[in-house]
């Protein structure tokens, strides 16, 4: 197995020579995840400043064994530092530090994926991690450590055991301030050898993090909880499943097995079937990708307009793919037989499967009830399947259900996927002209909330106060006056300096937020269709009908029409 060589020592390290780090002995076993860095204020007594032999290096040995790195130190090092490893090196890793190029986790992060720090020394305990927060601000040479505390930063006062939160005045510039992420794990039948990985961000940092591991790594590997045999477990590392995937493109899997048991620089594969099922799982997928494209000219759109009964309408157009709309005449009629009672009907664009859009429009059905609440249960009306989101897709799908619909001007309460989609309301608007359109609050918020995770990046606390100041009762989207609406846009302007992206992405949303929610508001027009309660029955049969992310289009309209016909059998049944 290949070992990595020494490489960066520490003032006061017993031995300055290379050595093998099994040759280090650790000292007594401090306190569980205890190593004197969550405040840089009160540093360890026996602190090693860092003492880098040249800027050539990426790893090296902890001062103290069985000991983390103080949070001075990580700073020096990482100030210090010039090289940086892809990824934790394999072999033994001994009271140990590597300095690893993060630039894919950070991504990671602000898509709101799992980070992946792999290495080979077993299962870690998730159960047993924790992570910490810490902020820091720099002055004439030193740091201060500080906490976010309703998006200003506080320093800390302790009195009779209880904290006080003082903001910082002036505040700081925040290009100046630098959060320490950092994550806490112990291994899986070693509790004494831990692991902790620091991610620094902000000011002169970024894209790095560092990867420690205090202790002696001792017995066998775990055995996976899933696994059906008593094999040690070690994960495959990713880096090696992305070269299996490149290689298998042109080579099969017993020559991609052979070439990369002579290359072992990522690991190896288990076994040749490892390599046979990432080539099977790469050919499905190319499969499912061929036939989800509405495209295809195998596809026959007028066979299934006469050989389906749900499938009402296909429109071709000669510059923009073809459209399907779908419902069945019983769900039509139920449709206008509730609508004659409460007129509002939503327009659901947050569902898609592959390339193919599903804009589907809901009512309340007062003859179906939810068993606790005794609310109306959300039915399924016409749906519209596309594969762009054009204004004069959803003019077709829209002057479609008004034709259908007849003299009926219903009130529209429309939920938006992520992406600002203002062809829909404007389609709305032109086919419907005398309706009142309303945007669903909830689902704006989740939209907002995700963009800004993408925008502010590892902020919650910065996030937390934006969607406050968007949509609490006191909030912008309940503003009762033009005049309160933009004194409480204003409120936002210092998130607006900070992040310049937000405020492009406001600019956007401003206009929206005034004219499809608070101004119906201000007529008296309240948003009451979607509820947890009345939605968890559709929004569930939906889920787990466009699971898949790849479907045959007969398949997927079959899927969709299949919930329509389970609800008017739930209605027959209660009739």
């Amino acid at each position: 197995m290949t070992h990595f060589s020494p490489g960066i020592c520490f003032k006061n390290s017993t031995r300055r020579e290379a050595i093998s780090t099994s040759d280090i002995k650790t000292e007594p076993e401090n306190e569980w995840f205890s190593d004197s860095t969550d405040s840089a204020d009160e540093p360890h007594t026996k602190i090693c400043r860092w003492e880098p032999e040249s800027s050539d290096h990426s790893w090296g040995f902890l001062p103290i064994p069985g000991k983390f790195l103080q949070l001075d130190q990580i700073i020096d090092i990482l100030k210090s530092t010039d090289k940086v490893l892809e990824s934790v090196p394999r072999g033994e890793k001994n009271n140990v530090f590597f300095i690893l190029e993060d630039s894919k986790n950070a991504l990671r992060k602000r898509m709101n994926m799992r980070t992946d720090y792999h290495d080979d020394c077993g299962v870690w305990d998730s159960q047993k991690g924790k992570t910490a927060n810490t902020y820091i601000t720099f002055c004439d040479g030193s740091f201060k450590t500080v906490s976010l505390k309703d998006g200003l930063l506080c320093s800390e006062s302790r009195k009779k055991g209880v904290s006080h939160w003082i903001p910082l005045d002036p505040q700081p510039d925040w290009n100046t301030v630098v959060k320490v992420h950092r994550y806490y794990t112990t291994l899986k039948g070693n509790d004494s050898y831990k692991r902790r990985i620091t991610s620094v961000s902000g000011g002169e940092f970024s894209d790095r993090v560092v990867v420690e591991y205090a202790g002696i790594r001792t017995g066998p590997i775990t055995v996976h909880g899933n696994s059906k045999s008593a094999r040690e477990y070690m994960r495959t590392n990713p880096r090696l499943l992305e070269r299996m995937n490149e290689e298998i493109k042109n080579k099969s899997p017993k020559q991609v097995y052979e070439e990369m048991l002579q290359d072992s620089e990522l690991g190896v594969p288990r076994s040749l079937k490892q390599v046979a099922d990432v080539k099977y799982r790469a050919s499905r997928r190319e499969h499912q990708k061929e036939v989800v494209k509405v495209a295809d000219e195998n596809l026959d759109f007028l066979t299934m307009l006469e050989e389906n009964p749900s499938v009402q309408a296909v429109i071709h157009r000669k510059d923009l793919p073809s459209c399907v709309i779908l419902h069945s005449g019983d769900q039509l009629g139920e449709m206008k037989r509730n609508l004659e009672n409460e007129s509002v009907i939503g327009v659901d664009c947050t569902y898609k499967v592959g390339d193919c859009y599903i804009t589907m429009t809901v009512y309340r059905n007062s003859r179906d009830l939810h068993e606790e609440t005794l609310e109306p249960l959300l039915y399924l009306g016409p749906v519209l399947l596309h594969w762009d989101v054009e204004l004069k897709t959803y003019v077709s799908f829209f002057s479609y259900l008004m034709s259908v619909l007849g003299d009926m001007e219903p009130t529209f309460e429309v939920k938006l996927g992520d992406e600002i989609e203002l062809a829909v309301l404007d389609a709305l608007e032109n086919c419907f002209p005398s309706s009142v359109l309303i945007m669903n609050c909830q689902c704006l918020e989740e939209n907002v909330n995700r963009k800004l995770s993408l925008i502010l990046g590892d902020r919650p606390e910065e996030c937390s106060m934006i969607l406050m100041k968007m949509f609490s009762a006191e909030g912008i989207a309940s503003s009762p006056t033009m005049l309160d609406f933009e004194d409480r846009v204003s409120n936002l302007r210092s998130y607006f300096e900070k992040f310049p992206d937000f405020k492009s992405y406001f600019d956007e949303l401003q206009p929206l937020l005034y004219s499809y929610v608070c101004e119906p508001q201000q007529r008296g027009v309240s948003q009451k269709l979607w509820t947890k309660s009345n939605d968890e029955i559709l929004s569930g049969l939906l889920k787990s009908t466009v699971r898949q992310k790849h479907h045959k289009l007969p398949d997927l309209v079959e899927k969709i029409c299949s919930v329509s016909r389970l609800q008017m059998l739930d209605v027959e049944s209660v009739m």
